[in-house]
């Protein structure tokens, strides 16, 4: 029986690779021939294989020199940030590509850019402007606990672009303050009336509430109130009048709760004390917080000192889950003591006995917790002043390592800190005492909170309240020493 014969495929009609033509191919990258006829073609060469060596040499030698020239070009750019990240933002160079420095920079960019070449391109130009104009595009802001990169705001200023009223060519700083130089721009392009410095954060934030925070700048800014504005909170003439006038180091939720407490009658010193607690940065459960503000604003006795237990403890009360110790070691977590807790018919009198009685009760169950492994953050021994002058101090900063330790502290400053044992055992932060010792009388000053992410979360004094101006500096020395981020807690 006859063989059928094989037909034949375009593969086998292919050319072969001589090994020299093979070579000549590795050294272009090019891994197939019909890439090689392409790449002839693109570049102005006969699109053939049998080609002699010296036009083979010729082909390589041309293909080095567009390749240097491309690498030149692209070293140049690199050395200029702003021509990376606008080369990023057009799409003409790959995130991969970027120096190492301005790669975590790239990528929020390109995680911002839409499909549309127009959106890329005008990006671009403003990178760009921002970058001649300005000395913050590549720096960083801190607000609160939370550190923000400039970038992040001018991404989302141009997002925006739609509501500008003024072109962006006519900004001309007058001052070489970043903090203020981006305010400037923001109020250039935006606004006609003016807007709260505080308000600057919601361009920086990223998290859900910032959309809407950025709405209240614009909506401000074109001479609108802030209680016809979408807020998560009720918000009267009075609270929106004084909302604008909240000093301009609080956060966007702590003027809020400013305009309230003094929308209430309450004075400055009370606002103060309670943008120094857990409800001065959150406007969580605010329907019961409202009370809370409210019955610290009808009393005429209270000490603006007492407001950060009385948190303290009806927040512990009811809201946060128990901790409770056992004799064998473990922390068993159990729900709020008392979640259904309510201001109505109680008296200052009453209550300042209920706190009483917990910072005892705290104290006693500290005890039971034993010790736990240092934090791997080292104290500070700082002495000011010289023995000849008669102004010798000696400023420490040391560990609380065990529950005796804290609930000891609590006695001496009248403050929960003994609440904070289980977080200690279990590594969620460190707590720290801050003390003073003049002609050997030592005395504590302040207990600090650093969380587990080396940012220093509390720093309070007796009966919480804030650092002095000598005990800020004390610490803002340490924290620099350690690599600590300095947040609200230090702000004066």
């Amino acid at each position: 029986m006859a063989r059928r014969k094989k037909k034949k495929t375009d593969h086998d009609n292919a050319p072969e690779l001589t090994p020299w033509l093979r070579l000549h191919l590795h050294c272009l990258r090019l891994g197939t021939i019909e890439a090689y006829l392409h790449w002839c073609e693109k570049n102005g060469y006969d699109a053939r294989l049998d080609k002699s060596d010296v036009v083979l040499r010729r082909e390589l030698e041309d293909w080095r020199r567009r390749t240097a020239i491309e690498a030149l070009k692209r070293s140049r750019q690199t050395r200029d940030p702003a021509s990376v990240l606008a080369a990023v933002a057009r799409g003409q160079l790959d995130t991969l590509d970027a120096p190492a420095a301005l790669r975590p920079a790239c990528k929020r960019i390109a995680l911002e850019l839409p499909t549309r070449a127009s959106y890329r391109e005008s990006l671009a130009e403003m990178l760009l402007f921002v970058a001649r104009r300005t000395d913050f595009l590549l720096e960083r802001r801190r607000f609160g606990l939370h550190d923000y990169p400039y970038l992040d705001a001018v991404i989302h200023l141009h997002a925006r672009r739609r509501h500008w009223i003024r072109s962006l060519e006519r900004f001309r700083p007058r001052t070489h303050n970043r903090a203020r130089q981006f305010s400037a721009l923001a109020r250039h392009l935006f606004t006609r009336y003016d807007v709260p410095t505080f308000l600057d954060a919601a361009w920086f934030r990223r998290d859900e509430a910032a959309p809407h925070m950025r709405d209240w700048f614009l909506h401000i800014g074109r001479g609108g109130n802030l209680r016809t504005a979408c807020t998560p909170v009720p918000v009267t003439r009075r609270i929106a009048h004084h909302f604008c006038q909240a000093p301009p180091d609080v956060t966007i939720e702590g003027a809020l709760r400013w305009g309230q407490i003094r929308a209430l009658g309450g004075s400055r010193a009370l606002a103060q004390a309670v943008l120094g607690t857990t409800v001065g940065d959150s406007l969580a459960n605010d329907a019961f917080w409202t009370s809370v503000l409210r019955f610290f604003a009808a009393q005429e006795d209270l000490d603006p000192g007492e407001v950060g237990p009385i948190v303290d403890f009806l927040r512990h009360q009811k809201f946060e889950p128990m901790e409770v110790f056992h004799n064998n070691g473990r922390v068993v977590e159990r729900p709020p003591p008392r979640p259904h807790l309510s201001m109505r018919d109680r008296t200052l009198p009453a209550l300042r006995l209920q706190v009483d009685r917990w910072h005892r009760q705290l104290a006693k169950e500290t005890d039971r917790a034993g010790t736990w492994p240092p934090s791997g953050i080292n104290p500070l021994w700082d002495k000011t002043g010289t023995a000849a002058g008669g102004n010798l101090k000696l400023w420490r900063i040391e560990e609380l390592r065990s529950g005796g330790a804290l609930a000891y502290e609590g006695r001496l400053l009248r403050h929960c800190v003994a609440a904070y044992a289980a977080g200690c055992v279990r590594g969620r932060y460190s707590i720290w005492s801050l003390s003073l010792e003049v002609d050997g009388l030592r005395k504590r000053l302040l207990t600090i909170q650093v969380s587990k992410g080396r940012a220093i979360m509390e720093c309070s004094g007796r009966n919480n309240r804030p650092p002095t101006e000598a005990e800020r500096r004390v610490v803002l020395r340490w924290a620099a020493r350690e690599e600590l981020h300095a947040g609200a807690a230090l702000r004066r």
